[in-house]
């Protein structure tokens, strides 16, 4: 009995020391980075360019596009088709996710209409490094505004 005992103790410790530092493998020397670059087509339609990089090994990759109100999905473009991605007319939260990470670089171009939407347009990377999930927050877009042309 008392060798079950310990051996359970010693797993949950081990265990717990595991969960202790693999973690800040998450927050090593590898970075991920994610620049947005927009073009208004006309005036109802804008298209962003996401160049995204990363260096070191990720095992899942997702980017969520949080849409203004009255804000649409038109389309989007990218080298490695993600598992998951939004369809024409979706509105709100948009998500694209690649459970096989593509190459870095590579870019997620997208389209909305934002003819009748005003406020920004707010997005995330989250991916999976060896012992945890991190985020990397973009640039908001702008909408109706100078400051993005």
């Amino acid at each position: 009995m008392f060798n079950n005992i310990s051996k359970i103790w010693l797993t949950i410790n081990i265990l717990g020391i595991w969960m202790i530092i693999n973690p800040l493998a998450a927050y090593s020397k590898d970075r991920m980075s994610a620049i947005p670059t927009v073009t208004f087509s006309d005036t109802k339609h804008l298209t962003v360019n996401n160049v995204i990089k990363y260096t070191g090994q990720i095992y899942a990759i997702a980017m969520s596009i949080q849409l203004p109100d009255k804000a649409l999905f038109v389309s989007s473009k990218t080298q490695t088709k993600p598992v998951l991605q939004p369809q024409n007319g979706d509105a709100g939260l948009l998500e694209f996710i690649w459970i096989t990470p593509p190459k870095s670089p590579f870019n997620l171009i997208y389209t909305v209409n934002h003819e009748k939407a005003t406020g920004d347009i707010q997005s995330k990377i989250i991916y999976r490094r060896k012992g945890g999930t991190v985020f990397c927050y973009l640039k908001p877009v702008m909408l109706n505004t100078d400051v993005n042309r």
